[in-house]
């Protein structure tokens, strides 16, 4: 398939080829590159910018525009994601706080409450298969792969 041309920016002129007016009189590559760059000298003599500057510098400026909006949002991403690593650690506590104590007082027959083997081995296998699937999940939401790794997908 053959390239597209029209992407590519044009090639600085060679010394001794020649190109065209509109009048058909031929101009030497040497002679026009020495007019553009005195033609830019005096411009930038007198003040005025070319319009490739301004194009690059508003490209620039809406690149650092769209910056600023990335990293806003990753900040307010990082606030929530705080306040909820907060309470889900105040849960998982609070959780295994209740499995201890439910196996202290059934351990300990405190005021003669029992349990029965099978109901502690369900009870404290399930607590820990939540815990650690909860924070696997929240680990997850915490740390997301990155987009530019692929080896983390």
């Amino acid at each position: 398939m053959p390239e597209d041309s029209s992407n590519r920016p044009p090639s600085k002129p060679k010394s001794g080829e020649f190109f065209f007016d509109d009048a058909g009189q031929a101009i030497p590559a040497d002679a026009l590159d020495q007019a553009i760059g005195e033609a830019a000298e005096e411009e930038n003599a007198e003040g005025a910018v070319p319009d490739f500057d301004l194009l690059t510098l508003e490209v620039r400026s809406l690149e650092v525009e769209g910056l600023r909006v990335r990293l806003k949002r990753s900040e307010n991403l990082h606030v929530v994601r705080k306040w909820y690593v907060g309470l889900l650690f105040g849960l998982t506590v609070l959780w295994l706080v209740v499995v201890i104590a439910f196996v202290g007082f059934a351990g300990f027959q405190y005021s003669g409450f029992t349990l029965s083997d099978k109901v502690i081995i369900a009870f404290i296998t399930s607590t820990t298969v939540s815990v650690i699937g909860l924070f696997h999940f929240a680990a997850k939401w915490l740390f997301p792969p990155s987009k530019s790794d692929p080896e983390d997908k």
